[in-house]
């Protein structure tokens, strides 16, 4: 009975496609997914100001000389994966890299630009209406 169940167990679906890890630094995120038995033509990524979105199918593919007749493939040979971002990516900028079934993706954050205001001399004119609130915030 030991023998079967351990058989049973080892006909567990396929495992899951786009196991994933994202990192991030001062300047970009560097998403990181599994994807193995994947080509860079299966997988497509799409991006926005403020999202990623990585899809991708794993096809039966028959070898020369064969043809398909059937294919334990299921839903875990799919990649759909949906990032959004708090701080504003460059997409622009946006590289992907897809070597030993491993993709590697950078997103470059839009740098904040430092600018220098001029103060102009004058007379400033003050409203003496009373402000309510926590003169703590510094919320604009």
């Amino acid at each position: 009975m030991m023998l079967f169940t351990e058989a049973r167990r080892s006909s567990a679906p396929s495992p899951q496609y786009g196991l994933a890890q994202i990192q991030e630094s001062e300047h970009d995120y560097l998403i990181q997914i599994e994807a193995p038995g994947f080509s860079a033509k299966d997988i497509a990524i799409k991006a926005t100001p403020h999202a990623l979105s990585i899809q991708g199918e794993l096809k039966a593919k028959a070898l020369a000389g064969y043809r398909t007749l059937a294919s334990s493939r299921s839903t875990h040979n799919r990649i759909d994966r949906k990032y959004r971002f708090r701080s504003r990516m460059d997409s622009n900028r946006i590289s992907a890299n897809f070597n030993n079934g491993l993709l590697q993706i950078r997103v470059p954050k839009v740098q904040a630009e430092i600018v220098d205001i001029a103060i102009q001399s004058g007379t400033i004119e003050i409203d003496n209406a009373i402000i309510e609130g926590n003169d703590d915030d510094d919320v604009v």
